[in-house]
C-alpha cells in the first residue's frame, strides 16, 4: 500500500530516474519540507520489519542539504536523493560512530560501482533494517556486506571485472589488507566463498613466464600475498591472517 499510495505521489521524474534526483523545496510538484522525516517516521512505525515495498524509491539523501538560488523560487533547500536499493551498487557510509572511511577506500568504492554517502540522519539510521540491509557502515565487514549485495544484485563476474580493470595495484592490495581483518567467527560461509573468488592474490613475477598480476583463490592452485606471513604456504592459498585460507586437491 505504502509503494502504491508513494508512486502516485512522488514527481514521476524521480520513479523514472536511474541515479539521483534533486528534491527542491518549495518547486511546483515537488514534496514540501519535512515530508521525508515524516516518511521514515511512519515507515519506522508501520513497517519496521521489511522497506522492500519503498526500496526503489529515492529516500536517502547523498550528503546533507545545501541552500541554492533557484529562479522563480529565491534562495532554497536542495537535496540529491537516491533509492535504498541503488541499481548501480550499494551505499557506503561515509563516516559512522567516529569510524571514517577514508579518501583511499572511497576512491576504491567509487570504482567498483559502489555510492559513499554522508551519514544518514537520525530518522533514517533510527530504523531497524536500514544498516541491516541497504546501508553499510564504513568498516571492513560494512564493505565486505557491501561487495556482497553488489555481486548479488550483479552478479559476481561484473565485481571481479570491476576490481581487475577500474583498480589499481596498491588498491586491490588495500582491500586485501582490509578483508584480512575479518575475524575467523565473523567468516561466514558465505563471505569465505566471495573471497575465494575476488582477485585480490598477487602471482610472483615470472610465474608462468607472465609478470606478476592478481587472481583469485579459486583459479589457482597456488597462490600467496607478497605481504610476509607467519604460515607455510604450500599448496595454499592464503591471505595475510591464517583464518583466509583456501586448499585444493
Amino acid at each position: 500500500m505504502i509503494g502504491q499510495l508513494l508512486a502516485r505521489s512522488l514527481p514521476s521524474h524521480w520513479l523514472e530516474s536511474e541515479t539521483s534526483v534533486e528534491w527542491v523545496i518549495g518547486q511546483k510538484s515537488q514534496p514540501p519540507s519535512g515530508w521525508l522525516e515524516s516518511l521514515w517516521n511512519y515507515l519506522r512505525f508501520n513497517c519496521p520489519y521489511d522497506l522492500k515495498p519503498v526500496q526503489t524509491f529515492p529516500l536517502i539523501p547523498v550528503r546533507s542539504a545545501r541552500k541554492q538560488m533557484i529562479p522563480g523560487i529565491g534562495v532554497t533547500t536542495v537535496t540529491e536523493l537516491v533509492p535504498l536499493a541503488r541499481r548501480q551498487g550499494a551505499l557506503l557510509i561515509r563516516r559512522a560512530d567516529g569510524i571514517s572511511l577514508g579518501p583511499e577506500l572511497e576512491l576504491i568504492a567509487a570504482k567498483i560501482g559502489m555510492m559513499v554517502i554522508d551519514t544518514p540522519p537520525d530518522y533514517i539510521r533510527g530504523h531497524m533494517v536500514v544498516e541491516r540491509d541497504y546501508l553499510f557502515a564504513p568498516t571492513y565487514m560494512g564493505m565486505m556486506r557491501a561487495v556482497q549485495q553488489q555481486c548479488a544484485r550483479n552478479g559476481r563476474d561484473k565485481m571481479v571485472e570491476q576490481l581487475l580493470q577500474q583498480t589499481t595495484m596498491p588498491e586491490k592490495r588495500r582491500l586485501r589488507e582490509l578483508f584480512a581483518k575479518i575475524s575467523p567467527h565473523e567468516l561466514h560461509d558465505e563471505y569465505h566463498e566471495l573471497l575465494a573468488h575476488l582477485p585480490l592474490f598477487e602471482t610472483l613475477d615470472g610465474s608462468g613466464n607472465r609478470p606478476s598480476h592478481f587472481v583469485s583463490a579459486a583459479d589457482v592452485s597456488l597462490a600467496a600475498p607478497a605481504e610476509r606471513t607467519s604460515i607455510p604456504v604450500s599448496q595454499v592459498a592464503s591471505f595475510p591472517l591464517s583464518h583466509f585460507r583456501f586448499r585444493y586437491s
